[in-house]
């Protein structure tokens, strides 16, 4: 199991291993995780509707893989590799980045703010200058080809 920053050394931070254990990370038989939790306990002690927002979109976010196509003032422009979906998204953390990098990171979709801008909620992993979009999906294929019954449009 990755643990964040610390031994065994993990490359995950804990901002990223906090997003995963509530976001990623079902428990129990309904494989259920703590965002979907917190929305139900968040109605019924009526919270404001904009932190109810905010954790949907949580939950309907996912790490991934995207390329950097560009920037736009003041978002960038995504090529999500698996999917081939370009997104324009608004960084949060203010990196933006440099075009043809490759970011690991996390994608909420968009909110009532901005319509149709997503936002990418932390600060991006930034692979290896040499990384590219092909030896992404090269090494995805070959993993996945050992795998049973994984379905690509979800492997991502």
């Amino acid at each position: 199991m990755y643990t964040p920053q610390g031994p065994l050394m993990s490359p995950l931070t804990g901002s990223f291993f906090t997003n995963w254990g509530q976001n990623d990370m079902g428990f129990e038989l309904g494989r259920e995780m703590l965002t979907i939790i917190s929305i139900a306990v968040a109605k019924k002690l009526g919270m404001h509707a904009s932190f109810i927002e905010l954790a949907n979109n949580m939950f309907a976010s996912r790490c991934g893989i995207y390329q950097h196509l560009g920037t736009i003032v003041d978002t960038i422009e995504f090529l999500e590799l698996w999917t081939n979906e370009e997104i324009q998204a608004v960084n949060a953390t203010g990196y933006n980045g440099h075009l043809g990098e490759i970011f690991y990171t996390r994608i909420l979709p968009p909110n009532n703010i901005r319509d149709g801008v997503h936002v990418n909620f932390n600060t991006p992993y930034v692979m290896h200058k040499n990384t590219y979009k092909t030896h992404w999906l090269a090494t995805h294929e070959r993993v996945l080809a050992k795998a049973e019954g994984h379905n690509p449009e979800q492997d991502f």
